[in-house]
């Protein structure tokens, strides 16, 4: 069904934005050596909304504000990097600079787990306790292996728990899910199930939304961990209720099949209705099961038009059912 992939635009701070802000105020500050203003300019450049769209300039904008320590900054780079605008496409640079907005000092460092390393050792070498580890790692008290990645926590306070600002927890939140989706998609690394589900949950245990999300996808679909439709239904109810439009669609999904819950046709169109109806039209899986709904008419009344205008509405969203279907259908359902 539906993954969130590369990339969510990352706008919380930035949609507050309005045109009396940009000023030489701005250029000013930047100028003096303010990484938020370079980073404020640098996002402007990138979307020319208000001066002409330049990816080359944000990308010189950017990378001025991460090299003084912006972890927002650090992102934008990798996105550029990945999406090869302003700069040749470069899937090991983005993975490099994601991981840089990860383990910046704001989220501590990263670690590589070793053979034969153990949670004590590690919290020994680092200087910090072990519940401040674990803190910063949940799931690591049940053990860890060769390969895993551990957020170390800086001056001996959890990684976690320094993030105290919402827009730290959502940078470090973006940076994370964003690794966890190249790994999902082999875009500069090895395709790691394991790894991505590591990054996810990371991700999802600060409360990024879409890594929350991910992880009930990974759940829902055995992909790097054991298929487990009550752990997939967690996640997604989760995500929901916050009005995460992919995750309705799933929930939605799982009452139309009997998934771990009783089948429930009329809970089933409910949540694909909100789904598919979500302003952002970007849940084409959605649509498609709202499609069959109508078609069949389970949860409301059969009525092929709407099923048809659902059907092609998952089509143009790329809903990869839709496409087999209507390859299948001539004119009209009878």
């Amino acid at each position: 069904m539906k993954k969130v992939h590369l990339f969510i635009l990352f706008t919380f701070a930035f949609s507050a934005m309005t045109q009396a802000q940009i000023s030489s105020e701005l250029l000013r500050k930047a100028n003096n050596g303010d990484a938020d203003a370079m980073n404020w300019i640098g996002y402007d450049y990138m979307q020319g909304d208000r001066v002409q769209q330049n990816y080359v300039t944000a990308m010189e904008w950017f990378q001025k504000a991460a090299e003084k320590g912006n972890a927002s900054a650090m992102i934008w780079v990798g996105l550029l990097f990945f999406n090869g605008q302003g700069v040749a496409q470069d899937y090991s640079k983005a993975m490099e600079w994601f991981r840089k907005a990860a383990a910046n000092g704001n989220t501590g460092k990263l670690h590589t787990v070793e053979q034969g390393e153990t949670l004590y050792g590690l919290a020994k070498r680092y200087g910090v306790t072990m519940d401040e580890l674990i803190s910063a790692n949940p799931g690591s008290d049940k053990g860890i292996k060769k390969g895993q990645e551990l957020v170390i926590p800086c001056d001996g306070t959890s990684a976690y728990a320094i993030i105290d600002a919402p827009q730290q927890v959502q940078e470090a939140g973006w940076a994370m899910f964003n690794i966890g989706n190249l790994y999902f998609d082999a875009k500069g690394v090895t395709q790691d199930y394991d790894k991505a589900m590591e990054w996810y949950q990371k991700a999802a245990d600060i409360d990024y939304l879409p890594a929350i999300h991910n992880v009930g996808y990974l759940y829902y679909h055995g992909y790097g961990v054991p298929q487990d439709y009550k752990k997939a239904f967690q996640y997604f109810s989760r995500a929901s209720e916050r009005g995460y439009a992919l995750s309705k669609g799933k929930l939605g999904e799982m009452y139309y099949n009997g998934y771990y819950v009783e089948q429930d046709y009329d809970k089933a169109f409910e949540l694909l209705k909100k789904a598919a109806e979500a302003t952002d039209g970007s849940n084409g899986d959605a649509m498609k099961r709202l499609s069959d709904c109508y078609r069949f008419g389970k949860g409301t009344t059969k009525d092929l038009e709407k099923a048809e205008y659902w059907l092609k509405k998952a089509q143009d969203n790329g809903s990869k059912d839709a496409n087999k279907i209507i390859r299948l259908i001539s004119d009209r359902w009878l």
